[in-house]
Parts: C-alpha cells; structure tokens; sequence
C-alpha cells in the first residue's frame, strides 16, 4: 500500500503494467498457435494413422496433445526422460542421438528399437531436417507450421 500512497508510485504503475500485458498478449497468441497446431496435427492422427500403431515424437512434452486427442495409439517418453536414461540408459542415448539427428539411418531405429512405423517430430528438432531430406525412407504425410507428421517406408526395389 506505500507504494501506491508514494508520488508518482501510481504513474510508475501505468508505465510498467502496459509494456508486461503486450508481451502476456503476445505470449498467449503464439502459444495457442502452438496449441492449434498441435490439436490439428493429433485430429490427423486420429483419423489416419490406425489403432494400435507406436508414434514417435521428439519431445516428451509433445506427448500430453496426442495422448489426450489421439489415445488410440502409443506413444514414446510419455513422462519426463529423466526416467528413461534412468531405467534405460542405452535405449536413452540411441533415443536422444536420434532426436539430435546424430544416426545415419534413424528410420531403421525407429522400427527395429521403438517399433514405430510413424512419428512426428517439430521443425526445429535436427531429425525434421533428415525426414525432409530422406523422401526414400520417410513419408510425409501430415504438415502444418509446427511439424511434421511421417510414415516409415521401405523403398522399392528396382528391377532391371
């Protein structure tokens, strides 16, 4: 309350408050863009991929959208890593060089490790960048401005 009886404590107020509302507005805007994107690409999911199938994500905290919008398929590190490289340290480090994009053939990780035929992964993870660049193993079936969603494929092969 001294604050408020102190002169120009209340003009102090109204030079600060304004400045912290545009960025909370600015914050919220971006996260339900985020959360929009996420809702949309767990609704494709729910109408596409079939039941049953293991997803694979980068990002544990991707895992909350799809599991609630899309529960009829499993998911990987559904709760906090920590417990994984905890219990599975191996299977830990294949899965974080994996998201880092350090494995020259992630698709063959992804279905001999996780069985994962599809998965999902944000544009600013490095595997988006070999998902993209690998039309030969990877599908892109899904996109919108947070991510992609990808079906592991085995290429055809070419009969002379």
């Amino acid at each position: 309350h001294d604050l408020l009886k102190a002169p120009g404590g209340s003009f102090t107020a109204l030079l600060v408050f304004p400045t912290n509302f545009k960025k909370m507005g600015k914050t919220l805007e971006e996260q339900t863009r985020i959360c929009i994107n996420y809702e949309n690409a767990a609704n494709w999911m729910k109408k596409n991929v079939p039941a049953g199938q293991t997803i694979y994500h980068a990002k544990w905290s991707d895992a909350p959208f799809f599991i609630c919008l899309n529960p009829k398929n499993n998911y990987l590190v559904v709760s906090d890593p920590i417990y994984m490289s905890y219990y599975y340290p191996k299977i830990f480090a294949i899965y974080n060089d994996l998201r880092m994009g350090r494995l020259q053939k992630p698709y063959e990780v992804l279905e001999k490790i996780f069985k994962a035929s599809y998965g999902f992964t944000r544009n600013t993870q490095p595997l988006y960048l070999q998902v993209k660049n690998n039309p030969r193993h990877f599908k892109i079936l899904y996109e919108n401005e947070l991510g992609v969603i990808f079906k592991i494929t085995k290429p055809t092969k070419v009969i002379p």
